[in-house]
């Protein structure tokens, strides 16, 4: 991943306003924000007042997010889900598209075996995916 691509190519969206408008709906407070990147959403969190974890394999994407205005609000972890603190948090969020690294039957398991296990009794996991059926890359258009 190239982060400052990414940051370029991926506004804010009507999905950012969803994430943010289901956490104010379930009163999170402490937030896991799964495969985070380069913290464009994650530092938004931060802003809105969460206590945040961001969790990102990818060292670059973690280098990226900390030299943002307010990353020193979130702690941050270059790892995985295995890295998800025990009965620590109210949502496990997985945002644009991290869904999609899961790609057999045991990764999804084990992601969600440690989003469960991080979770505080009722807390949430949320994640989103694409719809193949939606053909939304016929749509995508380049817009320097």
């Amino acid at each position: 991943m190239i982060p400052i691509v990414y940051d370029q190519i991926n506004g804010w969206g009507k999905d950012d306003d969803f994430f943010l408008s289901l956490l104010k709906e379930i009163n999170a407070k402490r937030i896991a924000d799964l495969g985070c990147g380069t913290g464009r959403l994650t530092i938004h969190f931060a802003q809105k007042g969460y206590q945040i974890t961001a969790i990102d394999p990818n060292q670059e994407a973690i280098n990226s997010a900390k030299r943002k205005e307010f990353a020193d609000k979130v702690t941050w972890i270059v790892g995985d889900s295995g890295d998800l603190k025990p009965e620590a948090y109210d949502v496990v969020i997985m945002t644009a598209n991290v869904a999609q690294v899961f790609l057999t039957g045991e990764s999804w398991r084990q992601v969600i075996a440690d989003a469960y296990r991080a979770l505080h009794q009722g807390g949430h996991f949320i994640f989103d995916t694409r719809n193949p059926l939606a053909k939304e890359w016929e749509e995508w258009r380049y817009n320097p």
